[in-house]
């Protein structure tokens, strides 16, 4: 299938998640992690109880916390904890206080040193310490290194894609969205209507298919790759922008 007929439909389903009310948004997030925790669990299971897991190379990635982080790696695990940017318009569904009790905090703070521990630990297991960075698709070749014996799917391979699929299109809607809804109250043409109904978010998302379509055929592996580094670098300067800008917003809102 052409390359453009892969990402019209991708498209078409992150369009209809991206109009959606903030609400819906959620529930779809919801659902979506739902479904997907039996697959991670059953990932993790494999990844530590597999033959090819070497622990001699967790061992020595665990002693690598002695080193001081680049630059470069700082920016890009800090992306991890961008998401709470996006409460600028999804806690205008939480009209209420929110209450969590250190028992859901433990919990949450169990199941990310998990994930986050196996994402680092398991390439390095399977592949070498010394020799993980040369791969492009680290975890796409970890899991190809994993076989379920007794599955009707041999390969963990594409339990792992399913899987990065749907965080994916979870990824770009939420994204999207917090973006349509930002650009709907700064650039809104009342006039641009048909039926009593305004036409301002289905213009953005033509748009938004006007730079995908092209921009995903023109780009190649490489610069896809070394764009979202340079993308990650800008991070901590962009972080703090937010903040001060978000500070002055409510200081002169208070004012």
């Amino acid at each position: 299938m052409s390359l453009k007929w892969i990402v019209s439909i991708f498209l078409c389903f992150v369009s209809f998640g991206i109009l959606m009310s903030s609400k819906s948004v959620l529930y779809t997030v919801e659902a979506i992690l739902v479904f997907n925790i039996p697959l991670v669990l059953l990932i993790m299971i494999k990844v530590y109880t597999s033959e090819g897991m070497e622990w001699d190379y967790v061992k020595e990635s665990v002693m690598y916390i002695y080193h001081t982080p680049s630059y470069s790696a700082f920016s890009t695990a800090l992306f991890l904890f961008m998401g709470s940017v996006n409460l600028i318009i999804f806690n205008r569904v939480f009209p209420k206080k929110q209450r969590i009790t250190w028992l859901q905090v433990g919990l949450i703070f169990l199941v990310v040193a998990g994930s986050a521990a196996t994402t680092y630990f398991a390439p390095a297991g399977y592949h070498g310490f010394e020799h993980v960075d040369t791969l492009v698709h680290p975890w796409t070749a970890t899991s190809d290194s994993i076989r379920l014996k007794f599955g009707f799917i041999e390969r963990v391979l594409f339990i792992f894609l399913t899987l990065y699929l749907a965080v994916a299109f979870l990824n770009i809607v939420i994204h999207w969205h917090v973006m349509m809804e930002v650009l709907k109250k700064v650039i809104w043409l009342k006039w641009f209507k048909w039926r009593e109904r305004n036409l301002t978010p289905y213009l953005f998302i033509i748009v938004l298919w006007f730079i995908s379509l092209p921009v995903s055929s023109y780009l190649t592996e490489y610069q896809v790759t070394l764009y979202t580094s340079y993308f990650f670098q800008t991070l901590p300067a962009s972080l703090i922008a937010i903040f001060l800008m978000l500070w002055f917003i409510n200081r002169r809102a208070k004012t």
